[in-house]
């Protein structure tokens, strides 16, 4: 019994397909908990993580290698990812820089992307440091419940990097 849309999987599988190891690795996910019956294993789904550089399909490949029922780490998406999962149609995306795709990524709802915007504009990667809209970016990843953007917002506050210092 599945419970994943089959135009999911469908979309997916083509970005699997494409070069996205996030998407490889999240399909190897469904296919280990049982979530969709497709032919190629959990393994062999996250080998072709490993391969594209996700270093966590690496591990849960290892993992899915034991007997047993185990538990497997999601990964984010890369800038690599993103240029695949966010293109229109058929041409690539006008934009391909880290930040870009990030901006892009958080405009399409990618709690990830806000994540990693907030990030960028706080270290000042691909853009002058700009700890409010770095703020923003955060809280929009923390609004989708994405622990890690909560986290940064967090710290963001804790330490006073350009909003008022709260350690409460």
């Amino acid at each position: 019994s599945s419970d994943v849309c089959s135009s999911d999987l469908n979309i997916m599988d083509k970005y699997c397909g494409d070069g996205s190891g996030w998407a490889c690795n999240a399909l190897g996910m469904l296919r280990a908990d049982n979530r969709v019956q497709i032919r190629s294993s959990a393994r062999d789904l996250f080998l072709k993580a490993c391969t594209l550089g996700v270093a966590t399909g690496c591990a849960n490949a290892a993992t899915a290698a034991l007997d047993g029922h185990h538990t497997f780490q999601p990964s984010a998406p890369t800038p690599g990812d993103y240029a695949v999962v966010l293109r229109t149609g058929k041409s690539d995306l006008p934009d391909t820089s880290p930040l870009a795709l990030y901006t892009r990524a958080c405009d399409q709802g990618f709690a990830e992307g806000c994540q990693s915007l907030g990030v960028a504009y706080l270290k000042g990667n691909g853009a002058a440091r700009d700890p409010e809209r770095g703020r923003v970016a955060l809280e929009r990843s923390c609004s989708m419940s994405y622990g890690p953007g909560c986290s940064d917002l967090g710290y963001m506050f804790f330490s006073g990097d350009g909003v008022a210092q709260d350690r409460t």
